[in-house]
Parts: structure tokens; sequence; C-alpha cells
């Protein structure tokens, strides 16, 4: 499979951005959606208020999927979302699962940051900094 970069944007990610759990870097501040499986099941709920564009199920909400690890069935995220809208958090990613190259060719931010930094459903709103440089994983994700 071969997936095609949008833009030729330079998509390096350092070793001092991989410690402090960079996976694609960028910044994006939306509405925190957790994703307890990540079946394709489980992903249909997430559609269902999503407007048809020429067949095409797409969305520019504002959204932080929060999930366990990069599994494959979350592309299908890229193609019902604006890709500059959303951002991912992970428990587990490795920089080299297929996702988190997809995610860097497309400009998507993405951090790895333990369970315990996550937050409750009770937030709002959350925002992503996979950019600001020497700062800590916990402090990648931030609450409002």
């Amino acid at each position: 499979m071969i997936d095609f970069v949008d833009e030729n944007l330079p998509i390096s990610v350092s070793s001092t951005d991989i410690k402090s759990g960079i996976i694609s870097c960028g910044c994006v501040t939306g509405k925190p959606v957790h994703i307890k499986d990540e079946g394709k099941d489980s992903l249909n709920a997430h559609f269902y208020n999503l407007s048809e564009v020429d067949g095409i199920a797409q969305s520019d909400e504002k959204v932080v999927f929060f999930c366990k690890n990069p599994e494959l069935v979350l592309l299908d995220l890229l193609d019902k979302y604006n890709p500059k809208n959303i951002g991912f958090v992970f428990e587990n990613c490795a920089m080299g699962a297929h996702l988190a190259v997809v995610l860097r060719e497309k400009g998507v931010p993405a951090i790895k940051v333990p369970l315990s930094s996550w937050g409750t459903s009770q937030h709002e709103i959350c925002t992503i900094d996979a950019k600001t440089p020497n700062i800590s994983q916990k402090e990648r994700l931030k609450y409002e």
C-alpha cells in the first residue's frame, strides 16, 4: 500500500522530539474523543454527525483522538476529517508504525503520553503541542 502525500513538507523528527513524546509535529486544539476499541464498528459511531459531500463524509470539526495504539483502522479518520483539524494522542506508538508515518506525511500532530496523563471526559477542549521544543511528554497535552 502506498500513501500519497499532499505536500512535500519536511517531516523530520529529532531524537529529542521522540524522547519528549512527539510522533508527528504540529499543534491542534479540539474536542477530546476517546476511542476505546479501534475496531471499525467503534469508529462508525464517530461518523454519524458528518455531512456527505460528493459521496464522502467530511468534517471540519476540531478533534483530538485518544487511542491506545496506532491501529490501521484509524486511517479512516483521515478521510472523514480535515487533517488540519485533528490530532492523535497514543499510549503506545512506535515511530515506524504505518499510521505514525502517514500522520507525519499529512502534517497531523500526534504525541505519545502515558495513560495516567490523559484527562477525563469532563474536559471540553484539549491541545496537543507537538511543536514547542524542550517540554516534557506531560506538558505536550493540555486541557481547558
